[in-house]
């Protein structure tokens, strides 16, 4: 955004240039120089440059609300599983949310109790988690790049952390 401001400033200052410069030149045979009309071009240039760019930009000014901040956000989650503390699903999305803003206790807390909410007849809970992590308990980016989305050296560890019990699963419904 500083790239584009910056550029729509020198362009602007660009078209002040080519507008007010004759205006104010002395030279033989030309017009006599006209500094007021040059200062009112300029002006003229600059504001409507910066009242038609806030009318037909799209771009908020203003700092967002406190509320919609993910931190925000993912404090009112977790205030309605207080209120609503068997909700499995809502236990998944704080786990994931707290993965996403990279506070990993909490998030293992979420997905523990995640965990002891999986019934293991409808629902399955696996914590495959420590398998991507080294000996030291980091991920690298050779797992999770983004450390969002799984390499394929991730899927490779998620299909073989999995595989075992959806072979048992696929068993127990024949």
């Amino acid at each position: 955004m500083t790239a584009f401001i910056l550029l729509a400033i020198l362009f602007t200052i660009g078209t002040v240039a080519v507008v007010t410069v004759p205006l104010v030149k002395h030279g033989v045979g030309a017009n006599p120089p006209a500094p007021k009309a040059a200062l009112v071009s300029a002006g003229v240039i600059v504001l409507s440059a910066a009242a038609l760019y806030l009318l037909w930009s799209n771009w908020t000014w203003r700092a967002p609300a406190d509320g919609n901040l993910p931190q925000n956000m993912v404090a009112r989650l977790a205030r309605q599983l207080e209120r609503n503390p068997d909700d499995l699903q809502g236990w998944m999305m704080l786990g994931h949310s707290y993965v996403v803003l990279e506070q990993l206790p909490l998030a293992l807390r979420a997905y523990e109790r995640a965990d002891r909410l999986a019934d293991g007849k409808n629902v399955f809970y696996l914590d495959i988690g420590k398998k991507f992590l080294k000996e030291d308990g980091t991920l690298t980016k050779d797992i999770m790049p983004d450390l969002l989305h799984l390499s394929p050296a991730g899927y490779e560890i998620w299909a073989a952390s999995i595989e075992p019990s959806v072979v048992k699963l696929m068993a127990e419904k024949e």
